[in-house]
């Protein structure tokens, strides 16, 4: 090992005296077969860390005979950390330590390698595999029913394709399967086929492909785990069924350490089933270091007294959870960042604004938040692939939109909305109708009027396309138009949605089209707050536009999380913050609704456990009572997982800040209470 021996045994022999009793036993156990469960805050990664580094610095196991599986890259890269931290970089590197897909990466290169094969290239974008599925669509030699060649959605062949990858069903079973079945599902059967045919002609890997072909390889060539000694999976409640033949595989006469808490199981869309061997060993991590008794009290009575793993914790009592009312989904905006501010100046630095976490059940619900903290003067950034509100594709394109029917002289604009929806103009018809604009002195709108036209001095466009130009330049005119005539910003934005079909649109172009929607529908409505800022329509129309573009040059550095794609407030297991914020705690959103979508409601339960297990001290859960979009608005109920929640536990006001409390803060989180700490100079938040 690169680091002193004596050194690395010094901090291995400190690790494990602060191990508690059932921590030491899950370290050292000799079972062939453990599963640790291990509710939030027990310490699930500190253990796993002490058992491996148990194997290698006691039992003389080889590190590059260990193979450690987690879900996600910021996992894997805190257990690189903790482990390069104690061995060394060098003997930390020979540890197998990855995501499912980065070691099954590792594998198939491994082999191509050996067999002079080119590198994976992995098309992990969704947009990419959708273009394929549509090439064979398009494609006369697929042979699928004529009569729904279009018909088919490229976004339902593709999650079709995926769902019988993620079971572990290749191609010829899928086929054998629906061969006999009706028309549709034969054509999937057909597609999934060809789409094979299609990675494979061309080396290509989608995402879920990198694991089916590993399966694939580890099963026929088993001498590939020939030096693998002891096989981890982090997180196993979220394992799919193939990535359980994956584990079964690797395992395979092999020691097999599983740790995870089937009450944070929170992808069950994702066909995750966990795993039920009966003859793995169970120890269960009984103390909590993560969150105050209340906090716990409180989380227990959200999942179910009877099915909690950890019920115990050494941190302080706490104050209670704050359930808090509010009219609206635009008030609860301002009551956050209120309640942040006035912990941040009360507590002098104990509580930052990075120790701050507002967790988001859809990605459409970060506007308000994004405007009011920029607002505010408070530093915040959007974290887990999510981009600012004002930066998504759909908002930019609606925005552009409207900003060049009002500057139709605006290149960006209309070079970011001239195929949408998709027009089949090129690259360089673009470019020419922008540079027939600067040479005549004519504005784009003139420009696509006269091409439109039959104009001449701008060739190279059929009469089809002359016909597609010239629909774009009547929307942009009718919304001119609209403008003059002084109709509300809604009108406006109405008929523009409208007349572009954009909701089909988006149908036919994303797979996370309800998602994209609902971003427009956000768009909409805060439309409507700049009509009670008084002056005429076209005033408020010209402020608003005006508005949204400016915004996408503002840049901010409190956490805003959007975690989850699909469900949103996915927050990753494990993340905890001091303070956390889940608004819009309503029917509807936690619980979500979707329509002609089957929800599991239990999941949505730990889905919210989930989320409030992150927070260490302070924890606030915001009710508002209604829920405004375009045109109307509804009074909403409470969650149905808080509406009933009484007792000592919650509270309906937030926390009062005196010295107890303060010393009770800097207790759970370790840290030293400031000296300048004043805490009755700032009032609480209404």
């Amino acid at each position: 090992m690169s680091q002193n021996n004596n050194t690395v045994n010094n901090v291995f022999e400190n690790m494990m005296l602060a191990l508690d009793a059932s921590q030491l036993q899950a370290v050292y156990s000799e079972a062939n077969a453990l599963r640790i469960t291990a509710g939030p805050g027990t310490g699930k990664t500190f253990v796993l860390v002490c058992r491996v580094l148990k194997w290698v610095l006691l039992d003389g196991i080889d590190p590059s005979d260990v193979i450690v599986l987690t879900f996600t890259r910021n996992a894997a890269d805190d257990l690189k950390g903790r482990f390069t931290k104690v061995l060394g970089r060098e003997a930390a590197s020979h540890l197998n330590v990855g995501t499912f897909h980065s070691i099954c990466k590792q594998y198939l290169a491994q082999d191509r390698r050996r067999n002079n094969l080119p590198p994976i290239d992995i098309r992990s974008t969704r947009q990419e595999c959708l273009e394929l599925i549509r090439l064979l669509q398009r494609d006369d030699s697929v042979n699928i029913d004529e009569s729904r060649r279009q018909a088919h959605q490229a976004t339902r062949i593709l999650d079709t394709i995926n769902k019988a990858k993620r079971h572990g069903i290749s191609p010829e079973e899928y086929f054998e399967q629906h061969s006999r079945s009706y028309a549709r599902l034969r054509d999937y059967a057909t597609l999934y086929m060809r789409y094979q045919r299609l990675l494979i002609q061309h080396d290509l890997f989608d995402f879920d492909e990198v694991l089916f072909q590993c399966l694939i390889l580890l099963k026929n060539d088993p001498t590939q785990l020939f030096s693998v000694k002891k096989v981890v999976v982090d997180n196993y409640q979220d394992i799919n069924p193939l990535l359980r033949q994956l584990v079964n595989v690797m395992s395979r006469r092999r020691s097999i350490t599983i740790a995870g808490d089937e009450q944070q199981a929170i992808f069950g869309w994702r066909y995750a089933g966990g795993m039920t061997n009966p003859n793995y060993l169970s120890i269960s991590l009984q103390l909590n270091y993560r969150s105050t008794q209340m906090l716990l009290q409180a989380t227990t009575e959200i999942i179910g007294r009877r099915t909690i793993t950890a019920a115990e914790t050494l941190n302080p009592q706490g104050v209670p959870v704050s359930l808090l009312r509010t009219d609206n989904v635009y008030t609860q905006a301002n009551i956050v960042a209120t309640e942040i501010l006035r912990l941040v100046n009360a507590s002098n630095g104990l509580i930052k604004y990075s120790d701050c976490a507002v967790l988001l059940r859809t990605h459409s619900m970060s506007l308000r938040f994004e405007e009011v903290f920029r607002d505010l003067l408070i530093p915040y950034k959007i974290v887990h692939r999510c981009t600012a509100f004002f930066l998504r594709e759909e908002v930019m394109q609606i925005v552009d939109y409207l900003n060049f029917s009002l500057n139709p002289r605006d290149t960006n604009s209309f070079r970011n909305i001239i195929n949408v929806p998709k027009r089949g103009i090129s690259i360089h018809q673009i470019d020419a109708i922008c540079q027939s604009s600067r040479v005549s002195g004519k504005d784009i709108l003139d420009t696509l009027k006269a091409i439109a036209a039959g104009d001449e001095t701008v060739g190279g466009f059929s009469t089809q396309e002359q016909s597609k130009l010239k629909r774009l330049a009547d929307i942009c005119t009718d919304i001119s138009t609209l403008v003059q005539e002084q109709k509300d910003i809604e009108d406006i934005l109405d008929f523009l949605v409208g007349v572009l079909n954009y909701q089909d649109h988006m149908k036919r172009s994303y797979g996370n089209h309800e998602e994209r929607w609902s971003n427009v529908q956000e768009l909409c409505s805060m439309a409507s707050e700049f009509r009670q800022a008084g002056g005429s329509n076209e005033d408020q129309f010209r402020r608003f536009v005006r508005h949204c573009v400016d915004r996408r040059n503002v840049r901010n550095d409190v956490t805003v999380d959007e975690k989850c794609q699909r469900h949103e407030l996915t927050i990753e297991l494990g993340c905890e913050w001091p303070c956390v914020f889940i608004p819009s705690c309503i029917e509807g959103i936690i619980p979500i609704f979707k329509p002609n979508e089957r929800i599991d409601i239990e999941e949505e339960r730990r889905l919210l456990y989930v989320a409030m297990t992150g927070a260490r001290f302070f924890l606030y859960c915001i009710m508002p009572g209604a829920r405004f979009v375009p045109r109307f608005g509804r009074q909403e109920q409470p969650s149905r997982f808080l509406g009933n929640m009484r007792g000592p536990h919650y509270s309906s006001q937030v926390p009062v800040w005196n010295h107890q409390v303060c010393s009770m803060l800097a207790l759970t989180l370790g840290r030293s209470i400031p000296a300048a700490t004043n805490p009755r100079r700032y009032p609480q938040t209404q």
